[in-house]
């Protein structure tokens, strides 16, 4: 049976959404890699599955599965366009949708016009997690309880040269449900720096022995108080144009080392997100940002491909 599928957008971040209900029988984890090749496939960073929640206060329950088939655990990008697309037959107005997650229960409060402008939604991301044995990382020296933010790589014998980096350069590890290392440059670099910088040191590190479950690599300058950009390598999926959750954890870590207000723009290659949080352990981050439908149509779940069109290119964000 062909599996219907809706095409959607978080600042080009990319995801098939896939409502479980007609899709019992479907295994996300399987298809993946061939139906999110960008040439060989429909295209996109992953595939996200949505059925009923297992609280009935709640709305929906997502999975989260990479281009390659691999768990992604939490989407920020991914659950705004969930919230749109929970609420496309609610009318204009701010709706209230609740998310299950592996990372908790999220809230977001999605704001439809009722003109063509974009849909915006807001989403509680929960606390961000610090200490190692949250995120997880195993790093020599340090006890499970412990923090990184905002050390320099050779405090944590990482040589800087060997990745290509300045030697000034910063680390800081956040768990926003998943796994964020971020590495902050010096004022100044540009965004080809950051996006070139991040195809090369992401392979490197995303799999360190550090992170038994893998992590999610960002390279990020603080241009100015309160503004932030950030290029990612995502794990199990690669360079991607937005990461709603490595955004909350560049400005989390931002604002543990004192540089920046509670709400921040981070710019990402596919737009800017506003984030907020007021730096207490306890306080959800919260995100601001747009989602967009892409198009709709189904698949094969043998072949994860359209039925009625030819394998090739579809970059079609």
């Amino acid at each position: 049976m062909n599996i219907p599928f809706v095409k959607m957008h978080g600042l080009e971040n990319d995801y098939l959404f896939i409502d479980a209900r007609p899709a019992s029988s479907f295994d996300p984890f399987a298809a993946a890699p061939r139906a999110c090749d960008r040439r060989h496939g429909i295209g996109a960073d992953g595939i996200i599955m949505h059925g009923p929640p297992r609280d009935p206060a709640n709305h929906a329950v997502m999975t989260v599965v990479n281009a390659d088939g691999s768990d992604g655990g939490v989407c920020g990008n991914g659950l705004r366009c969930l919230g749109m697309l929970l609420t496309e037959d609610r009318g204009a107005g701010e709706h209230e949708v609740r998310v299950e997650t592996p990372g908790g229960v999220v809230r977001l409060l999605v704001s439809r016009p009722v003109d063509d402008a974009p849909v915006m939604i807001e989403a509680d991301m929960g606390s961000p997690r610090l200490e190692l044995g949250s995120i997880p990382a195993v790093v020599p020296g340090r006890d499970s309880a412990a923090t990184i933010i905002d050390r320099t790589l050779s405090d944590l014998e990482i040589d800087s040269s060997s990745l290509g980096l300045p030697a000034d350069a910063r680390l800081s590890l956040v768990s926003m449900g998943n796994p964020h290392l971020l590495i902050r440059l010096p004022e100044g670099g540009s965004r080809s720096m950051l996006d070139e910088g991040v195809r090369r040191v992401g392979p490197m590190l995303e799999s360190h022995p550090w992170f038994p479950e893998r992590i999610n690599v960002h390279l990020m300058t603080i241009d100015a108080p309160g503004r932030i950009r950030l290029s990612t390598w995502e794990r199990g999926s690669g360079p991607t144009r937005a990461c709603g959750t490595g955004a909350c954890a560049g400005a989390v870590a931002a604002r543990s080392s004192g540089e920046a207000p509670e709400w921040q723009t981070v710019e990402l290659p596919g737009g800017g997100l506003e984030i907020g949080w007021n730096g207490s352990p306890d306080d959800p981050v919260r995100q601001r940002g747009p989602a967009e439908e892409v198009r709709r149509g189904v698949l094969d779940p043998a072949t994860g491909l359209e039925p009625d069109r030819d394998s090739g290119d579809d970059d079609d964000r």
